[in-house]
């Protein structure tokens, strides 16, 4: 059954992203976007080890305002027999190094000649630069008790991650996910620019046993991302991420 929504975005699988900011934060930490300054158009893909009924296809929106920043986005997760979709609203606000940042949803679960049913979804975030160089995130799912097929509400987790920028070109960060009973997930990894607007990544995550690689390209303005997952056990998963700058 339905347990909360993933991270998608090959940026997001590879990248410790709770505390960084980046286009796909809509399905990652909604304050994440709180920096934004252009309008962009995003579609992701991700393939789980070859298996169609547990990929993940999503798109969002960003539109920056003067005010606050807006992002608009839906992802599904599954196939005609068993999936489950999300579409929501997020509005995230950067002032004096801390963004703020809330998402409001319908998160649905369908399973084919059994049941249908849809829910509200709630999710806060937060990312504050504690000191020069460093920013500490926090992003909170379902803070209202949300419930979909069975009388017991989906899980209450919280993400709390931290990033490092030792230089304009390399970004080191970690994320510990929770929820509240015990560690679900860990994740470090490491974003290198190692030439303007190209990108080197790599992860891992050690309660999944996953190793994480990626890239990352920004031109003109299009911006393509991708990421290969390896599971000593399960094999590889792929994630395909494109964009599209909107001035």
């Amino acid at each position: 059954m339905a347990q909360y929504p993933k991270p998608i975005g090959a940026e997001n699988l590879v990248t410790a992203s709770t505390s960084v900011y980046n286009y796909a934060a809509f399905f990652n930490n909604p304050a994440g976007f709180g920096n934004l300054k252009t309008k962009s158009l995003h579609v992701y893909h991700v393939n789980n080890y070859g298996i169609v009924g547990l990929s993940t296809t999503g798109i969002n929106l960003n539109l920056p305002t003067k005010k606050i920043n807006i992002s608009v986005g839906a992802q599904k997760f599954g196939d005609d027999l068993y999936n489950e979709t999300l579409i929501g609203l997020a509005l995230s606000k950067l002032k004096n190094k801390v963004s703020f940042g809330v998402k409001a949803s319908i998160y649905q679960i369908a399973i084919k000649n059994y049941a249908s049913k849809a829910s509200p979804y709630l999710e806060l975030g937060m990312i504050v630069q504690s000191i020069p160089k460093i920013n500490i995130g926090l992003h909170v799912l379902n803070i209202n008790s949300a419930k979909l097929l069975d009388t017991n509400p989906m899980p209450f987790i919280a993400r709390i991650g931290a990033s490092y920028y030792p230089t304009k070109q390399l970004i080191f960060s970690s994320d510990i996910e929770t929820n509240l009973s015990s560690f679900n997930n860990l994740k470090i990894s490491l974003d290198y620019q190692f030439y303007p607007k190209y990108h080197f990544r790599t992860g891992i995550n050690p309660f999944l046993k996953n190793t994480i690689f990626g890239i990352g390209i920004s031109k003109y303005k299009f911006i393509f991302d991708y990421t290969t997952v390896s599971n000593q056990k399960l094999g590889l998963s792929h994630s395909l991420s494109l964009g599209y700058i909107i001035k």
